[in-house]
């Protein structure tokens, strides 16, 4: 149940009314942190999670070259309600058909990539209201 450090030295979880979404949560807020994303790892276990912080709502696009494993990504607006979602989404190869890149429906704020599969488990829908809880 260890969370990791956001650069205040605080800790975060991810919820969903009351719901824990992710209780491992990586913050990547800087240009560097969220380009790399989750690049040249082996995998991301259930109730772990990437969230990605923008200065501004916008149309951030998530593409994933250099992946080895699919995930799910969750678009937040700035009140963090889900703008948009992409299930089971699956890492660039070498085929054309696989060069894709991830959108919002309309400007997010924040992106929450977490294992394949997770969405479904969690059942996150659009306009669902998430949570950070520091602490």
């Amino acid at each position: 149940m260890n969370a990791f450090e956001l650069t205040t030295g605080e800790c975060v979880k991810i919820l969903k009314c009351k719901t824990v979404i992710a209780e491992n949560v990586e913050v990547a807020e800087g240009f560097f942190h969220r380009t790399r994303g989750l690049m040249l790892r082996k995998n991301l276990p259930a109730g772990s999670a990437l969230l990605m912080i923008f200065e501004k709502p916008g149309n951030h696009g998530i593409w994933m070259p250099l992946m080895r494993f699919s995930i799910d990504i969750v678009f937040l607006d700035s009140r963090k309600r889900v703008v948009g979602l992409h299930s089971h989404a699956r890492p660039l190869s070498f085929r054309r058909r696989t060069w894709k890149v991830y959108y919002p429906d309309k400007p997010a704020k924040y992106v929450i990539e977490m294992a394949a599969g997770m969405v479904k488990r969690k059942r996150i829908r659009l306009g669902n209201r998430i949570v950070f809880q520091e602490g």
